[in-house]
């Protein structure tokens, strides 16, 4: 017959709490969100691998900030020498190609933006 009784448990303090609010969850997962972002960074371009990769990034910003067709036909060589060298990655090939291409086709304004954010990838 004791056995019919129930037994007294004691709550824990996780019982205790209040159930979390669906916004306050959502609060939280924004926030780690973010913090990964700051940690991991939003880059659009990857980290060169090498000095000669670096230069080529401030000789195209150049050639495109001051919009001279020679000073980019230049970098174009430096790039494709770099290519056969295999001192490029493949994606630092893949931005190198993105920002050529738009200062190729008179898009300069762009050619520019993207080739400084090339550069400001770099900074850690």
């Amino acid at each position: 017959m004791w056995n019919d009784r129930p037994v007294y448990q004691v709550p824990s303090q996780l019982d205790s709490r209040p159930a979390s609010h669906p916004i306050s969850r959502l609060f939280q997962v924004c926030v780690v969100g973010c913090l990964w972002l700051l940690i991991a960074g939003c880059r659009e371009h990857p980290q060169v691998t090498s000095r000669h990769s670096l230069d080529l990034i401030k000789q195209v910003y150049t050639a495109c900030n001051t919009r001279n067709p020679e000073r980019l036909t230049r970098c174009r060589q430096k790039y494709d020498q770099l290519v056969a060298q295999g001192e490029l990655s493949d994606a630092e090939q893949a931005s190198f190609q993105r920002i050529l291409q738009s200062a190729d086709s008179g898009d300069w304004p762009a050619a520019q933006s993207a080739s400084l954010q090339f550069a400001r990838d770099q900074v850690r």
